[in-house]
């Protein structure tokens, strides 16, 4: 929670084994000056992998006085193991092998 509604909170979590990201910007809350988001899971389109994730999150004002405020922690995504989950994002992959002869 800020003391001010007046700003805009950047959000970044990053998978500390390889390095996805995830960024989202959030801008003045409607009301009161909490800011808050459902993350869904996804990077890039695709489930998040499992493991552990810092997460860091600035707060600038809008009007661009004072210094941001910077708050960093860590997170761990932990999804239940399914067979064939090579990605080790909590879905069973599918393998396939293409087999191409040129004439």
């Amino acid at each position: 929670m800020l003391s001010r509604a007046d700003a805009y909170l950047d959000v970044m979590l990053t998978h500390m084994a390889i390095g996805k990201k995830f960024t989202k910007r959030l801008t003045a809350p409607a009301s009161g000056a909490l800011f808050s988001f459902d993350w869904d899971g996804v990077i890039a389109g695709v489930d998040a992998p499992n493991g552990t994730y810092a997460v860091a999150a600035e707060a600038t004002l809008v009007d661009g006085s004072g210094h941001p405020d910077y708050h960093g922690w860590g997170m761990t995504v932990t999804r239940t193991i399914n067979p064939h989950d090579y990605t080790n994002n909590g879905s069973t992959d599918i393998l396939a092998r293409l087999r191409c002869s040129v004439a």
